[in-house]
Order: structure tokens, then sequence, then C-alpha cells
């Protein structure tokens, strides 16, 4: 399970299921996973049950996305979450139509569409897989009242409180919700009282459990070079939701300070815009959106060089608040000036900004 970062455009509450192989895993075991990962995550959530909304196909195989649309188990309207039953279509027509390429499903809740956005990515067999660091294998660990607590908000994240929207005004997240407040709180007066143990656990714990719980905390200790550097370190661990909740921390960080979006490099963050994990994209976008503000040339022509078609993909996904987050990127490639990149975005001009990206 990942959480969203807050912000001007959150998503909110996503589910991921990588298939590699997809002949391979497809069919009764992807629907095993899915339902498996909405009853019984990481932290006992029950998540949200509601309809799927819309599905979002994308990616950079030669797919008949069409054709792939009517096969695949999931509809629109279908009722997604706990208990949820699906129809298998034509399995042996998907497995055709997928042949060797990479699929990955990733259901993201969406509290103001009140339903699920089904996200589907295809890639080619030959996509470069990214290249994370090494799985830590030290013994370090968080307390376990700490690791208890992140838990515990986050259980309730997915219990209600995913709708009470939170404060960044201090640069990190406190939730408007007061059971998650209240954990939170607790969690910040940890996390400043023994920041270095923190940032131990979040670089060398053999436990993924312990470095998601400290990618969180880390956003609440003292701000300066230790906590930037942790961070960074872990925005390209092994484990997804430990880069969610790293990437997600240095997003509201770089939003909240224009001296820490400067001292934050790129480079990490474009190559994730081609991920396969829908959460490694999202938050790249979250986060090269503050990062990006100076149109910085360089960062521009890397961003123009190695993302403009996925991004071109992502700029047409159903939901208005992850989209336009690609938007905002495409703008920039654009050059389109900062006051009337707004003003299109306001408006929900897709059109206007996209017609004036150029290769």
């Amino acid at each position: 399970m990942g959480f969203s970062p807050p912000g001007a455009r959150p998503p909110k509450l996503e589910f991921s299921v990588i298939v590699r192989d997809a002949p391979a895993f497809y069919n009764r075991a992807v629907l095993r996973f899915l339902l498996l990962l909405l009853t019984a995550t990481c932290c006992a959530a029950q998540p949200l049950r509601g309809p799927i909304v819309a599905i979002d196909f994308y990616g950079a195989a030669a797919v008949d996305f069409t054709r792939l649309r009517a096969v695949i188990p999931f509809q629109v309207g279908d009722i997604f979450g706990e208990g949820a039953t699906f129809q298998e279509r034509s399995p042996e027509e998907f497995q055709k139509l997928i042949n060797k390429n990479r699929i990955s499903y990733a259901p993201v809740f969406i509290p103001e569409l009140n339903g699920w956005v089904l996200y589907v990515d295809v890639e080619p067999p030959d996509t470069s897989p990214a290249i994370w660091n090494p799985a830590p294998a030290e013994t370090e660990k968080l307390p376990a009242k700490i690791v208890h607590l992140y838990e515990h908000a986050m259980d309730r994240y997915g219990n209600g409180g995913i709708y009470a929207g939170d404060e960044t005004t201090n640069g990190y997240s406190l939730s408007k919700d007061p059971i998650m407040r209240s954990d939170e709180l607790k969690l910040i007066e940890y996390a400043r009282a023994h920041a270095k143990r923190v940032y131990s656990a979040l670089k060398r714990s053999a436990s993924p459990r312990d470095r998601i719980a400290a990618a969180w905390v880390a956003g609440y200790a003292p701000k300066g070079s230790h906590q930037l550097t942790a961070l960074l370190h872990a925005v390209l661990d092994p484990d997804s939701t430990v880069r969610n909740n790293a990437i997600r921390v240095l997003a509201v960080l770089a939003s909240h300070d224009v001296g820490i979006a400067r001292r934050i490099s790129p480079d990490p963050f474009i190559p994730m815009l081609h991920s396969l994990t829908w959460s490694d994209r999202n938050k790249a976008m979250f986060l090269l959106d503050p990062v990006t503000a100076a149109r910085d040339p360089q960062t521009i022509k890397s961003l123009r060089r190695q993302a403009i078609e996925p991004l071109r993909q992502m700029s047409r996904w159903t939901y208005w608040g992850h989209a336009s987050m690609a938007l905002v990127l495409l703008g920039r490639i654009a050059e389109i000036p900062e006051v009337r990149l707004q003003s299109l975005l306001q408006a929900r001009d897709a059109a206007a900004i996209l017609n004036q990206v150029r290769d």
C-alpha cells in the first residue's frame, strides 16, 4: 500500500500489483493478488469499497488497448473493494494481446470521484528495469511503538481519514482528522528527539516495514542537510512504499521551501516517469513540479529528452488531479510562461498545453 502526498493535486490511496510475466500470472492469480491487497494491507486497513469510475490504459507497448479493455476482468461500474468478485473475460485473448509485454495494475481511490480509477500500464519486455539501491541487511529498527503509531495512522487514513485533508504550512503533513493527527503529533515529538535513529533505520534496516515507517517519520525530523541526505538515499529504495513515502516527504518540503527545491537534483526522478510502478510515476511528477519551477534549462532539456512521451500519456488520464501533474511539466517543456500555464491549468485546457509541446 502507498499513500499519497498532500498538496494541490493529491492522489489519495493506491494499491498496485506488478505482473512482470503476464501469461504466467494472469487470471485468478492476479485477481487474488489484487483482492489480497485490498483486504489485508501492511497496516491492517480496511480499504474503501466503491465503483470503478474509470480505467486508464497507457504505456509504450504496441498493444491494441481497445481490445485489451474488452477482455480485462475489470470494467467501469464494477464494485471494487473488500468482498468484490470479478468476471474473467477471455483470458486466452488477454494473453495473446499482452504476449511478452509487462503489465501492471494500480487501483487508486479518489475521494472527489467517490470511487476507484484503475491504471493499467503495458510496457515492452525489453524496457530497461529501474536500478534501485541494494536491499539493506542490518538489524537496525525503529521502536515498535513508533512503527505501530505510523501504521495506526495509515489504518485510519483508509478508514475515513482520507476525506479529512491535511495541513502542510510547516513543511510537513499534519492531518485534519483528529485520530491521525494525534498519532502524527507523537511521531513529530519522536522524530525531533531521535532523528539520527530514524535516518539510520531508513538507510540500514533489513525490515521494509521499519523503512516504510522511517521514510514517513523522517518528514517530521528537523529540517537540514541530514534530513535531505537520508530522504534522497531512500528515493532509490528497493521497496516501492519506502520510495513512495520518501518522495512524498521531499515533495512537501520542496513545495514549502524553494531553497530545498533547488537542492534536489531531478536526475533520480525523471527516469521514474517510465516506471511500471504507478506510485513511482505519480510521486516523481509531484516532486518535479516544485523542482522544475525555476525552469533550469538543463532540467527542462532532460525532461524533454527522456520523458516527453510518458508525460503525454499521463496527461490524458481521466482524473484531472493526476493528469494535471503531467501537464505542468509539459507546459514547462513547451516554455509556456508560468502565469499563462497556471491559467490554462485552472481552466483545465489540456489541449492548449499539449498543442504547444514539440519533440
